[in-house]
């Protein structure tokens, strides 16, 4: 089944769909494909994440509408991803699926967590979750406050704290990007993604943007903090400084995006 798709190497033989070799850019905009496990983001609301598959597809906008009716979740349509339940959940998977009336549709276990009312009838990582921005935008800038105290001396600060505004951007962008593009594979979101009508180069560099992002507003804060407020002072200059840390917190990103990429998976690379 996800041979068909596109997302599983085909160890022998030959695999055609709709006329074409599956697998194949052609294909991406013709199949709508419901994972088994529900394949959306749990931080959106229901119409929020048809809303960005649609963007995704450049399915009509009233599909948004038509679908949510068609699944029964029109009077959920405000509700967070997060906290439907499991035959909720299958609605709104499955409505992702029909998006842009696909030619064919591929179900993985499709009555899954479905009551059997609906068995039988046969759906913006980070605005809804501000710990994680706080987590992104703060935590550099906290430690370095910390940091300041510990020393208790402007000097010491001086020569230690442009090193660190290095390391951790770097470290946080790492492990968050990581984390992250790890849980994407592993909760089908990017196998999803994959079976869309968009380049892989165009989904990476969509990552490398929204992460680089905030890497630079990141970088930015903890460097003020320590420039304005914590009394660093540097005898170089300060826009080299701003460089160099920006681009240490890009390499924590790229490595993080790099690294996730080894997980272990069937997806076709």
């Amino acid at each position: 089944m996800r041979s068909i798709v596109g997302v599983q190497i085909v160890a022998g033989g030959d695999v055609t769909v709709l006329g074409h070799p599956a697998g194949s850019p052609q294909l991406r905009g013709l199949i709508g494909y419901a994972t088994q496990n529900p394949a959306i983001y749990a931080d959106l609301t229901i119409t929020e994440a048809l809303r960005y598959f649609t963007s995704v597809l450049r399915a009509p906008l009233s599909d948004v509408d038509r679908l949510l009716v068609e699944v029964g979740l029109a009077e959920h349509a405000g509700k967070l991803v997060g906290s439907l339940s499991g035959g909720q959940h299958s609605r709104a998977n499955l409505a992702v699926a029909l998006l842009g009336k696909p030619e064919l549709l591929v179900l993985d276990e499709p009555t899954v967590g479905l009551d059997p009312v609906l068995r039988d009838e046969l759906w913006s990582q980070l605005r809804h979750d501000p710990r994680t921005v706080a987590m992104l935008v703060v935590v550099p800038s906290l430690l370095m406050v910390l940091l300041r105290f510990v020393f208790n001396s402007e000097a010491v600060f001086s020569r230690v704290a442009p090193a660190l505004l290095g390391v951790f951007p770097f470290l946080i962008m790492f492990l968050i990007t990581s984390i992250t593009t790890l849980r994407e594979r592993t909760t089908a979101t990017l196998e999803r993604l994959m079976t869309l009508p968009i380049g892989r180069l165009d989904l990476l560099f969509g990552y490398a943007i929204a992460f680089g992002s905030i890497a630079v507003v990141q970088v930015g804060v903890a460097a003020g903090i320590s420039l304005a407020w914590l009394g660093l002072d540097i005898a170089g200059s300060i826009g080299m400084l701003l460089l160099i840390t920006v681009l240490d917190a890009l390499l924590g990103m790229a490595l993080g995006l790099f690294v996730s990429a080894f997980a272990r998976t069937g997806t076709r690379h």
